[in-house]
């Protein structure tokens, strides 16, 4: 299952800006696999407030700006 939100705003100069991003990825159970996003609950992190949730370790790592394109990618 993977579900995903992305909410994105219109700047003056007329440029698209990703305001928050969350994609989730869990197994048939609903067992998390792995989440990326950026909300701001992390802030020692390398590179916040973008970091992915790891389910499988239960640990959450630094992550980067990312898009659905490169996550179905990793899923596959």
């Amino acid at each position: 299952m993977v579900e995903f939100s992305k909410y994105v705003r219109r700047v003056p100069s007329g440029d698209i800006e990703i305001v928050t991003y969350s994609y989730h990825w869990a197994d048939a159970q609903g067992n998390l696999i792995r989440r990326w996003d950026n909300a701001p609950h992390f802030p020692g992190l390398p590179n916040f407030p973008h970091h992915v949730h790891d389910g499988a370790t239960n640990t959450v790592l630094p992550g980067v700006t990312i898009d659905i394109f490169a996550v179905l990618n990793e899923i596959r």
